[in-house]
This record gives structure tokens, sequence and C-alpha cells, in this order.
């Protein structure tokens, strides 16, 4: 789990890759270094919305944005078949 961190703002949680804060809504940023969208990237969405739902109501606050930043967004090629029948709607 993430330390809270020392000085002034009280209200924000670090970690290596995920970043919380609160002034009356619980907003989650996530930096992943690499996401297999084929696969993987809708399920770690639904936890990560999931956890922000939890946190936003243990804490009595609305639920704000969910911003995923990711530095290699990659399909494996096994996996291209079904995104880009997604992707065609």
């Amino acid at each position: 789990m993430t330390k809270p961190l020392a000085g002034d703002e009280p209200h924000v949680l670090a970690a290596p890759t995920i970043g919380a804060a609160w002034v009356g809504a619980a907003e989650l940023v996530v930096y992943a270094h690499s996401i297999d969208f084929g696969a993987k990237g809708y399920g770690n969405l639904v936890e990560l919305a999931s956890l922000q739902h939890h946190v936003a109501g243990r804490l009595g606050v609305l639920v704000g944005r969910l911003v995923m930043i990711v530095k290699s967004a990659h399909v494996y090629q096994t996996e291209e078949t079904y995104v880009r029948g997604i992707l065609a709607g």
C-alpha cells in the first residue's frame, strides 16, 4: 500500500506508479511503464476504477478523474484480430 507523503499536503498519496489526491473528489493518476492493451488494459482500468470508488466511498468524497499514462502501450500479434474488431465497433 502507499504511504502518506510528509509535508504540507496531508491528502496526497504516492507510490512508484500510482498517485491519488482528493480535494472534494478522489482523483487517481496512474503511470504504467508498459501495458498490454490487447488482453490486460481493460482489466487494469476496471480494477483501478474499483479501487478509486472504494477510496472515495471511505473518504466520503466524490469520484474524480481516472487518468492513466502509459509509456509503452502495446498489443501482441496474437490479440490483433480481437483489438481490430473492438476498434471497428
